[in-house]
């Protein structure tokens, strides 16, 4: 078969796999628009914690660079900043060598809700990993998240020259 027609192996057709993505990623938005205790006993929503771990992770990140990996506009990465300095879960700092561009840090509060939810994530989706591999294999797994890193690359790459 012809190298650029091999999909057609598949058992499905390009329009309904892209409708079954279409409809995970719709499932996917409604998701994160859910509060949930992570462990702290207070609710927050998935792009709060998200955003507080990248902070956790990179003392001294601005919105701009949150923004440019998060494929989110500066507006609304401010907005979700400024409910997160809200809650005590991060301060602004101003950079000494550039006193217009404010570096993000989290407190002890946004530390422990960061440590809270990647032991959330590590019990849930090790959980879902776990079926997944015993329903298709490790081998299949992999190849899904290598599929999936390479997906969100591409899709960050094309969300970045659009920009520009």
């Amino acid at each position: 078969m012809d190298k650029k027609n091999m999909h057609e192996q598949l058992s499905k057709s390009p329009y309904e796999v892209a409708d079954l993505i279409y409809h995970y990623c719709q499932l996917q938005l409604e998701a994160s628009k859910r509060l949930a205790d992570y462990g702290t006993g207070e609710l927050y929503t998935p792009v709060e914690v998200h955003t507080v771990t990248r902070i956790e992770e990179n003392p001294g990140i601005t919105v701009t660079e949150i923004a440019e990996q998060t494929a989110r506009t500066k507006g609304a990465v401010s907005q979700i900043v400024a409910k997160l300095e809200a809650k005590n879960l991060i301060r602004r700092e101003k950079d000494p060598q550039n006193a217009r561009k404010a570096c993000l840090y989290v407190t002890e509060t946004g530390a422990y809700l960061s440590r809270c939810h990647k032991a959330f994530d590590e019990r849930n989706m090790g959980a879902a990993l776990e079926r997944s591999i015993n329903q298709f294999g490790l081998e299949s797994v992999e190849n899904f998240i290598r599929i999936i890193e390479s997906w969100a690359d591409r899709s960050q790459r094309k969300q970045n020259q659009q920009k520009n």
